[in-house]
């Protein structure tokens, strides 16, 4: 693990922090499955980070990594057909999420995703932004309730700051809900089956893990009952608007039929999952790269003041909150809540200039392509300037893919990012982050990117209020 260094830049000085250092070949046999096992972005070759594509000399597993971006168009887009999603990655998802919109495949999933977006026109997203806020204030005041200056698990407090913001949003409110209980069930999940082993790896039936791993099977029982309470009550209750009326009322354009409780269930899921872990951790990420930049938590501090003075921050001012918004994007890109797609190749083709056969399993290692030699200057370097508007970065698609690509975009990106910009805003007007001395954060990929031990930092609620700005 790489530890933290200075480099130049042309600003405040910017820092390097600590990363996996990628090895420089292939490792042995035995150590690559250890890894595959443990934390796959340690075991990926500095190939993965220079090359448009690599296909490792020893091919233990039929493994191809993609990193350039016609290709990876080529993969999500143009030939999505023939690359539907790789077996590993539904075997972690499927106990939990079932044929849910981020599992299921062709009309199935097309179905669900028609189902689902009225829950995320533009219209519907903006009204949530008063959530959001008051979410966030929460946290705030149980920080004030704190000793000053205490040590908190920051990735902890994102954990319930997002599932308030989901329950609040999209599912009409937390009744019926224990927030703590709730997290710690996915939490259960995420430790005992978030992670593959070797009866994955040897495609053994999926019922073995009943046994394997009795936490998590009874956190499953948990939420599963939680959802199908709430899928009882709400079809008896009158409409609210969010997204679960949006899935009560969808039907199917072919069959004309309403989703069954199962699928209800499977959705339901798949939102509070993906709708609050994915943003918890990019903001987690984001204070992790703050605490260790001052200038940056200074300069959030500055534009928030400017922007919203000492009032609630909202949908409207997150346009203006600029570099609120670059410091989430880098930390997306050094850190991306999914740091890798997989898909399977049903038919042989051509990807970036090699033949690609069919049962070969393509990998897009995000972590990676965000850190690519060919694309990005100095790019294990913390620098938010990079997205600054103006910036070349949109010039070409598919090298900056936090939320995935295709068809397949997370039907939630505009939320996520509202989201994490009024929370960031909300905290750091509020707060000051300090890192913790101690041994470098190790990245840790279970389903998703995350800090191995949580991400304790010092929280320093800031003495005076800023001045509201002057109309």
């Amino acid at each position: 693990m790489k530890a933290a260094r200075p480099v130049a830049a042309n600003s405040a000085p910017l820092f390097t922090p600590s990363h996996p250092i990628p090895p420089r070949a292939q490792l042995p046999r035995l150590q690559s499955l250890r890894v595959m096992l443990d934390n796959p972005i340690e075991g990926w070759p500095s190939a993965v980070y220079e090359e448009p594509i690599y296909v490792p000399p020893r091919r233990d597993f039929p493994l191809v990594y993609l990193c350039d971006p016609d290709a990876i168009r080529a993969v999500l887009v143009e030939r999505a057909a023939f690359f539907p999603k790789g077996p590993l990655w539904m075997r972690l998802l499927k106990p939990l999420l079932g044929e849910g919109l981020l599992t299921a495949e062709g009309a199935h999933w097309r179905w669900q995703r028609h189902a689902a977006a009225p829950a995320f026109q533009p219209r519907q997203v903006l009204q949530c932004s008063d959530a959001i806020g008051a979410a966030a204030e929460r946290a705030v005041e149980r920080w004030r309730r704190q000793a000053p200056g205490e040590t908190c698990d920051v990735a902890a407090e994102f954990v319930s700051i997002t599932f308030e913001v989901i329950l609040d949003t999209m599912f009409g409110g937390r009744e019926g809900y224990d927030v703590k209980a709730m997290s710690a069930a996915f939490a259960r999940y995420v430790a005992e089956l978030g992670k593959p082993t070797l009866l994955d790896l040897a495609s053994a039936p999926r019922w073995l893990k009943r046994f394997t791993a009795p936490g998590a099977n009874e956190a499953i029982d948990y939420l599963r009952a939680k959802v199908d309470d709430t899928i009882a009550r709400r079809r008896r209750e009158p409409p609210r608007g969010d997204l679960i009326d949006a899935l009560l009322s969808a039907r199917d354009p072919e069959t004309g039929r309403a989703m069954s409780d199962a699928e209800l269930r499977d959705n339901l899921l798949t939102f509070l999952a993906g709708g609050h872990e994915t943003t918890a951790l990019a903001l987690t990420w984001a204070i992790f790269l703050l605490s260790q930049h001052p200038e940056s938590q200074h300069r959030i501090y500055r534009e928030v003041v400017s922007v919203a003075g000492a009032g609630a921050i909202t949908a409207a001012h997150a346009d203006e909150l600029q570099f609120t918004k670059q410091v989430i994007q880098e930390a997306m890109r050094l850190y991306p809540p999914l740091p890798a797609l997989s898909r399977v190749c049903r038919q042989d083709c051509e990807l970036a200039g090699r033949p690609t056969r069919r049962g070969e399993i393509v990998v897009i290692p995000t972590y990676a392509l965000h850190r690519h030699r060919l694309y990005w200057d100095n790019p294990d370097c913390y620098d938010p300037d990079r997205f600054s508007p103006g910036s070349p970065l949109g010039a070409r698609r598919y090298l900056y893919m936090p939320f995935g690509g295709g068809p397949r975009v997370c039907i939630g990106a505009s939320f996520a990012m509202l989201e994490a910009t009024i929370i960031l805003a909300t905290l750091v007007r509020a707060a000051n982050f300090e890192t913790i001395e101690g041994p470098p954060v190790r990245p840790l990929l279970r389903i998703a990117l995350r800090p191995e031990h949580g991400l304790p930092t010092r929280v320093t609620l800031r003495r005076s209020e800023p001045k509201i700005r002057a109309a």
